[in-house]
């Protein structure tokens, strides 16, 4: 899923939506990439 189509969907006040992250995707932020499993442990 690209940037822009991520902050179409946060741009629209009245459309829910759900994103599957899976345990083995890597989100970054800057510099930092942390694995799914890992940020959303419990």
């Amino acid at each position: 899923m690209g940037e822009q189509w991520l902050e179409y969907l946060l741009k629209q006040t009245r459309m829910l939506f759900r994103i599957r992250i899976s345990d083995s995707n890597k989100l970054s932020k800057r510099r930092t990439a942390l694995k799914g499993k890992v940020v959303f442990a419990h």
